[in-house]
């Protein structure tokens, strides 16, 4: 028996256990070649205890016993039944049984003997006896039952496929202190998590290296594997010898259906069994599966048979010595076939499920990749591997890009050698589009470009209308904002005459969001035309992207309560099926309304959690920005710069100039705000060396110089520069644009921002201005009052930020600690002085301002409050 110690298997030992203590006469351990039943058989007989079976507990090897006669005689020998007398060995056998209290009896590797079961284990069924068999294949008798044992489960550190591999690495001499976790489970992982192969892998780690054997597993699969214990059974000297022996218990047609198996990846059900396999496919697969050369697999409520990845390399070398199997090809075209019946649907009735698509897609992406792969090293026609790449195009939109896939694509463009097809324009297409999610945009130009030439020329109209969509989003990610609504027009006209009602919407979509932010479609028809489409193709996550787009626009127009309806929508949709992209505009637009409103607190965490969620370039360089304009609005301008530079370096990777000096100009306002005048003029020279781009955030960053400059002037007390320079900065906010281009919404926080900072040196008659350090306050209309005792200038501030953040009444001890911060005051003490300075203030004016509540004091909502600088002017 083994000495170490079970791994993995404690749950199915205990089902086994319960199964016998149930009164079962019968158990089959089924599972596939090492996958260790022998193990979990053995561990069983160890821990019989005589009370449970005082008839004893017997371990019977059967792996060369050849008929039942001959396993006859090894249970005998087992059992102490001997005898010099020929042919009478079942005799002896149930004697011996019948002569004894309970007793366990354990038949190992039995697969060999399972067509004789009811002549052999059958025979021994009766009196007080249990049965536990190991096999490959059921014994088909009524007193049979099953337990099924997988592989070990894998994924962790602590998993037992890694803690078996790591155990045997050890004892075979590797050093293993510090394990490379992830090395290890790629490699269980790859060993599908079968005992046998984990500990001839792990023998190998004591020559090779984790590193060096993953990549002679990956290269070589099971060749890499070499042979395993003296003393263990001699078809576990290798994996290979334990799948070949469970491949010549096969009849020949089980054995073609086993190498055809082959060509699938990632599973299949029964449709693609009879497809690949011809006609009775599905009852030769579950042959197959009750040999354990096959599992199932519950996927989304379907059935799927899988194949271990030792038991496919071995089919796919037998399929490779059938000369002539055509294998490969049917099942490639299944696969295409399915996924055009489909897209089929969708055309000239508007019945195609887009849900449905990307599910089929989903499941089949394996099946799919594996034609491409045999398009690129030439077992398949190329024009079937286009084929393949391009049927992903929906799963690659979805979500967001592909690397599997990209690689793949690439070789297979690469080895173009013959005239390029209608699929091969797709499979461009398809290029282009992982490029784009890349952020390698000039590449994905040109591969579009490409693409549309190819459908144009074999005058294939939905190839050039998604081409030329694709071209068109590339155009104005790169600022090419003139350019890209006319050929998302030309885009949009053709899906619709197609009736591609997805392709239509999605291009609505996209066309209906440059269109409101130009002003141009000020009610947002497109894309209330794209969210209708996209409805009714069943894409719920491009119809939620449509809903938030549609609330970016009710925002543009100042309707706050329509954006957050239109926006709640999107979340509706998006969550239930965890669109994260969707859930981070949603975040986007609501802190937007929230920074409308003036509740920039909400705002900032809002924009912290967009920006945790969004994955590409284009929406974090958009996220961040506003984060940063956030930041400025509160006057933290050292982490507004942070946000704002990173969101440049965002827009600079995804290769978008328009987008990259929109935030370098945000960011000279930041410096501007910070009296730093000489870098915000280098920042804005850079974005607007003639000083005349009309954008909002170079004309914020203009004013915003100036403010600076008027700082400087009041600090050496020149009252007269400083209000030449008011002026000036009045003429630039009269002349305010109303975004030509660009965010209207971003238009009015950034001239909210530029207002706020003007009011801080030229505070407007009608507003209660309180200095920044308390030393004076001005009633509106007032005259400016000095404030003189150090607690009432803190308390008065503190009442002017609490005012400021709409926090509501501040209790008397708030209004104590603002006071006298540090001191240790009575109840008492504290409402007494708190009163004193309240009353102080209102004698210099803000009697009509301070109202008082049941909760404390606070100043008036209907109020406009503004902090100054000290040395403002009236």
């Amino acid at each position: 028996m083994d000495p170490d110690p079970l791994i993995g298997r404690e749950g199915d030992l205990a089902a086994l256990q319960r199964l016998l203590a149930e009164g079962a006469r019968l158990v089959t351990v089924l599972g596939t070649a090492g996958v260790g039943k022998t193990r979990l058989a053995e561990a069983l007989v160890a821990g019989a205890a005589p009370s449970r079976w005082p008839g004893g507990a017997y371990f019977v090897r059967a792996a060369d016993a050849e008929s039942p006669e001959t396993l006859h005689r090894a249970v005998a020998a087992t059992l102490g039944a001997t005898s010099d007398a020929p042919g009478d060995a079942l005799a002896r056998v149930q004697e011996s049984l019948r002569g004894r209290p309970r007793a366990l009896v354990v038949i190992d590797d039995f697969e060999h003997l399972a067509p004789t079961a009811a002549q052999s284990v059958g025979c021994y069924l009766g009196g007080d006896v249990a049965l536990v068999v190991t096999s490959r294949e059921r014994l088909g008798l009524k007193a049979e039952q099953v337990l099924p044992l997988a592989p070990l489960a894998s994924g962790t550190a602590s998993a037992p496929a890694e803690a078996l591999f790591v155990r045997r690495a050890r004892a075979h001499g590797a050093t293993l202190d510090d394990p490379p976790w992830a090395t290890v489970t790629r490699i269980v992982t790859l060993l599908d998590g079968i005992p046998l192969a984990i500990e001839l892998a792990a023998a190998r780690c004591r020559v090779v290296g984790y590193a060096e054997l993953l990549a002679r597993l990956e290269e070589r699969g099971l060749d890499a594997l070499g042979a395993g214990a003296r003393d263990g059974p001699t078809r576990h000297e290798t994996l290979r010898a334990a799948i070949e022996a469970s491949w010549r218990l096969l009849g020949p047609e089980e054995q073609r259906a086993l190498a055809r198996i082959s060509a699938f990846r990632g599973g299949f059900d029964a449709d693609a069994a009879d497809a690949v396999l011809g006609a009775g496919g599905i009852d030769l697969a579950h042959a197959l599966l009750d040999r354990s050369l096959l599992y199932a697999r519950t996927e989304g409520g379907d059935v799927r048979l899988r194949t271990y990845a030792s038991v496919q390399q071995f089919a796919a070398e037998q399929l490779a010595a059938r000369s002539g199997d055509d294998a490969r090809d049917a099942h490639a075209r299944y696969y295409l076939r399915r996924v055009a019946e489909l897209r089929g649907a969708g055309v000239q009735g508007g019945t195609y499920d887009h849900a449905r698509a990307l599910a089929l897609l989903r499941r089949e992406t394996t099946n799919l990749l594996a034609i491409v792969d045999r398009a690129v090293d030439g077992t398949l026609d190329r024009s079937l591997g286009e084929d393949a790449a391009a049927a992903l195009e929906p799963l690659v939109m979805a979500d967001r890009g592909m690397p599997a896939l990209a690689t793949r694509v690439a070789a297979l463009l690469a080895s173009d050698t013959r005239p390029p097809a209608a699929s091969t324009g797709r499979a461009w297409h398809v290029h282009a589009v992982l490029l784009r999610h890349e952020g390698r945009a000039a590449d994905s130009l040109a591969a579009a470009e490409r693409a549309l030439r190819l459908a144009r020329d074999h005058a294939d109209a939905r190839a050039w209308a998604n081409a030329l969509g694709t071209l068109a989003r590339l155009h104005y990610e790169l600022g090419r904002t003139a350019s890209a609504p006319l050929l998302f027009r030309r885009a949009l006209a053709e899906a619709a005459r197609l009736g591609e009602l997805h392709l239509e919407g999605t291009l609505a979509a996209h066309l209906g969001a440059i269109e409101q932010i130009a002003g141009r479609d000020p009610g947002g028809a497109l894309l209330v035309r794209a969210a209708d489409r996209l409805r009714r193709s069943g894409d719920r996550r491009a119809e939620a992207l449509a809903w938030s787009n549609i609330a970016v626009c009710r925002l543009e127009q100042g309707q706050l309560d329509a954006a957050l309806e239109a926006s709640a929508r999107a979340r509706a949709l998006a969550a239930p099926i965890e669109h994260q992209r969707t859930l981070g505009l949603v975040e986007r637009t609501e802190a937007c309304v929230a920074l409308e409103r003036g509740d920039d607190g909400d705002a900032e965490e809002r924009l912290r959690r967009a920006i945790a969620t969004t994955r590409t370039a284009a929406d974090r360089s958009a996220a961040l920005g506003l984060l940063g304009l956030c930041r400025l609005g509160l006057g933290r301008t050292a982490e507004a710069r942070e946000d704002l530079a990173e969101a440049v370096q965002q827009a600079r990777d995804l290769g978008n100039e328009s987008l990259e000096a929109r935030w370098a100009a945000c960011r000279a306002a930041a410096y501007a705000l910070e009296e730093r005048v000489d870098e915000a003029r280098e920042l804005l020279d850079a974005v607007d060396p003639a000083g005349r781009d009309p954008r909002p955030p170079c004309v914020a960053a203009r004013s915003l110089v100036e403010l600076a400059a008027a700082h400087a002037a009041l600090r050496r007390a020149d009252d007269a520069a400083a209000r030449s320079l008011d002026e000036r900065a009045r003429a630039l906010l009269a002349a305010w644009p109303e975004a030509p281009t660009g965010s209207r919404f971003e238009g009015r926080l950034l001239r909210r921002i530029v207002r706020e900072a003007w009011d801080r040196l030229f505070p407007p008659r009608d507003a209660l201005a309180v200095a920044e350090d308390g030393t004076w306050l001005r009633a509106p209309g007032g005259a400016r009052q000095r404030v003189d005792t150090p607690a009432q200038r803190r308390l008065l501030v503190a009442l002017a930020e609490q005012h400021r953040r709409r926090a509501g009444p501040a209790p008397i001890d708030a209004l104590a600690t603002a006071g006298w911060p540090g001191e240790r005051l009575t109840a008492r003490a504290a409402y007494n002085r708190a009163h004193v300075a309240l009353s102080a203030l209102r004698k210099l004016g803000m009697r009509a301002w301070l109202e008082r509540a049941d909760d404390g004091t606070r100043i008036a909502p209907r109020a406009r409050v503004v902090l100054c600088a000290p040395y403002a002017l009236d």
